[in-house]
């Protein structure tokens, strides 16, 4: 697989989702061990590519508010770097967290066989503790 970053720290492994705001890579950190998530801007995409650098600049900026934080919050996914690419794209560079997205869980349901209640209410209780923690950040 294709080296992320011209100095090499982050090694792609796979591609985990692709969406409006880019790609997520599963990655290898080189330089401390580890995996990261690295999202990068789509190449050539329809839409402005300078609006959706500063929009992804603005969320790493949100979310490093976050991580400086008084404390880390279980619910929130930290950011570890930002780099700018060789062809002038950007890669926020996060916190992996092994994982079925709520999407997928869903998705993986039988058709018209719901969650059980108590799933459902632990997924809404750990989403809103996470979007208090943020608003108590300011954001």
């Amino acid at each position: 697989m294709q080296t992320l970053i011209a100095d090499d720290r982050y090694v792609l492994k796979k591609e985990l989702g692709r969406g409006g705001q880019g790609t997520v890579w599963l990655a290898d950190d080189t330089l401390v061990g580890g995996l990261v998530a690295i999202k990068v801007l789509p190449v050539g995409s329809a839409m402005d590519e300078e609006f959706l650098r500063k929009t992804l600049l603005a969320e790493a900026r949100m979310q490093a508010r976050l991580s400086n934080a008084r404390s880390p919050h279980p619910n929130i996914v930290y950011i570890v770097d930002v780099r700018t690419l060789h062809d002038g794209e950007i890669a926020l560079v996060m916190e992996y967290v092994d994982g079925i997205s709520v999407a997928r869980m869903i998705g993986h349901r039988e058709a018209l066989r719901p969650l059980p209640i108590a799933k459902v209410m632990d997924i809404a209780h750990q989403t809103c503790s996470g979007l208090a923690f943020a608003h108590e950040c300011g954001i």
